[in-house]
């Protein structure tokens, strides 16, 4: 009976554990664009933000935008400057569902790389 308490508590935590997930994506080639799914980070229940750290370097400006996933529909964005780029938990609405698709924009980046994390909440 106590390991099977122990078993169903364990299941327990980790489920509630899943909205920890997160979608990490790189990019080496910072002159062309990017586009990224993230499918497995949504926590369960309903949803209402994004969080998302932005970690590299950059020779120009960039930018990343968020859309809903499949529809395309644009829910946010962030610009990057050129030089380095931490940006972390910066964060935005989102109430599109379990998908997210992730688009990188060079606008003049030609030399760096980026490491991107997306978390639904």
């Amino acid at each position: 009976m106590k390991n099977t308490l122990i078993l169903v508590l364990s299941l327990l935590c980790l489920a509630c554990g899943n909205g920890n997930r997160f979608a990490e994506f790189s990019i080496e080639d910072v002159s062309k664009p990017h586009e990224f799914i993230d499918s497995v980070s949504a926590s369960f229940g309903q949803h209402n933000t994004i969080t998302c750290d932005i970690i590299g370097e950059l020779d120009s400006s960039a930018a990343i935008e968020f859309h809903s996933y499949p529809n395309n529909h644009i829910t946010g964005g962030i610009k990057l400057e050129k030089g380095k780029v931490n940006i972390l938990n910066a964060y935005g609405d989102y109430y599109e569902g379990d998908t997210l698709l992730v688009k990188f924009i060079p606008k003049g980046s030609q030399k760096g790389h980026l490491k991107i994390r997306t978390r639904i909440n």
